[in-house]
């Protein structure tokens, strides 16, 4: 053991993980370190994993979530109910089993008081791939992955360093500092880019993130992982565009994003799902922006790229148009006009002026899904269908006045 020695409580966040559990906790409580804790919270789970935990593991504290929340949320309700505070919080996956000497090499860092946050160095099951050694962005798409993603472990990322983000699979981080930041961002649900948030705001609050390959654990990836289907890309691209509109400067934002992703999208191989990922993604931050009461400089320049973007994923699959952002298939059909008029019409009620009549267009064509989709279940007449369609170019052409 080393002399440094802070106490440590390790939440492990649970769904239906009674196949993987025990392998994950039979490890922790073996671990030669004194001063820690073992607590798993519940996000919901029906094959009666938490029963097991609670029969099986009487050293283990469990919290009983009572529904899925998904993973930020879940891991900060969790974090909330916690009443008896340690020096340092551990999220650890359910999916992953550690080696004996994890924890001591994973805390240690934090002798040093700049440090905010460690992770670990993890093995696929194989114990000789690498699955994650610290991850990054690429600057500027912030296109995320981890450093040495399926590379045979040479010992080429056996020294610590600062790293961008590490996973939350196993990720330490000071209790005070998790208060402080409100630990994951929701905002970021379902999945993708609540780590590489986390650290990004642990940097900018003067902290540094650590890598610690000694701290070895094993990661049943496939027991965990989104599958990455359209669903999942929209929700990845998502909150990338999240991540950049919250964590890029102005001059990021205008001198090197907005352009980066206008030939992204002119020169990268797309399939038809991928393109209609994309296209869902810029739609939903088009409206999310629009929405807001106020916008700033930094706003009306996205949403003019965003704008831009749009018609240059049109252009290169102009065949494809997007499908019901609320996924009622009988709506599909009307949806893909109401997007061919938003075709027709964006060159010119999008740029001038850019802001008051995109925002105007955005609603009215998200109210027209809306109240279509809410109709879905009714016989639909055709001839009242085209004169609402009618009734929508009109007041686009109104708006474009």
């Amino acid at each position: 053991m080393t002399a440094y020695s802070p106490s440590v409580t390790v939440l492990i966040l649970n769904w239906n993980g009674r196949e993987v559990l025990p392998q994950c906790l039979d490890a922790l409580l073996t671990l030669d370190y004194q001063a820690f804790r073992v607590i798993v919270a519940d996000n919901g789970s029906n094959d009666g994993s938490l029963a097991l935990v609670r029969e099986k593991y009487p050293a283990v504290q469990s919290i009983d979530l009572g529904q899925n929340m998904g993973f930020s949320r879940g891991n900060n309700v969790a974090f909330s109910r916690i009443e008896d505070k340690s020096e340092l919080l551990v999220l650890l996956n359910n999916d992953v089993y550690v080696r004996p000497d994890w924890l001591e090499q994973l805390v240690s860092p934090f002798s040093a008081p700049e440090v905010g946050i460690s992770g670990a160095k993890l093995l696929f099951p194989d114990e000789i791939h690498i699955q994650h050694a610290g991850g990054e962005l690429e600057y500027p798409s912030a296109m995320a992955h981890h450093i040495a993603y399926k590379e045979i472990d040479r010992g080429q990322v056996d020294d610590r360093r600062e790293v961008p983000y590490v996973t939350g699979a196993s990720l330490a981080i000071r209790w005070s500092l998790a208060e402080e930041l409100g630990l994951f961002d929701e905002h970021f649900s379902p999945y993708y880019f609540e780590e590489a948030d986390l650290c990004y705001r642990t940097r900018a609050a003067g902290y540094k993130i650590i890598y610690v390959p000694e701290a070895v654990a094993i990661h049943h990836e496939a027991f965990s992982a989104v599958k990455f289907d359209a669903q999942t890309a929209y929700a990845f691209h998502c909150n990338r565009l999240r991540m950049v509109l919250k964590h890029y400067t102005d001059d990021q934002l205008l001198n090197d994003f907005i352009p980066a992703e206008l030939i992204r999208l002119q020169t990268m191989p797309m399939s038809a799902d991928g393109l209609e990922s994309i296209r869902r993604a810029y739609l939903e931050t088009m409206l999310a922006l629009s929405s807001k009461d106020a916008l700033s400089d930094s706003d009306r320049t996205i949403l003019g790229a965003l704008s831009q973007w749009w018609e240059a994923s049109l252009r290169v699959d102009p065949e494809h148009v997007p499908g019901l952002i609320l996924g009622k298939p009988f709506i599909d059909p009307l949806f893909r006009k109401v997007l061919a008029v938003w075709q027709l019409f964006a060159s010119k009620v999008l740029f001038w002026p850019i802001v008051k009549r995109q925002r105007a267009t955005n609603a009215l064509l998200w109210r027209a899904a809306q109240e279509l989709a809410m109709r879905s279940s009714d016989v639909q007449d055709e001839e009242l269908v085209a004169k609402e369609l009618m009734s929508l170019r009109k007041e686009l052409r109104r708006i474009g006045q």
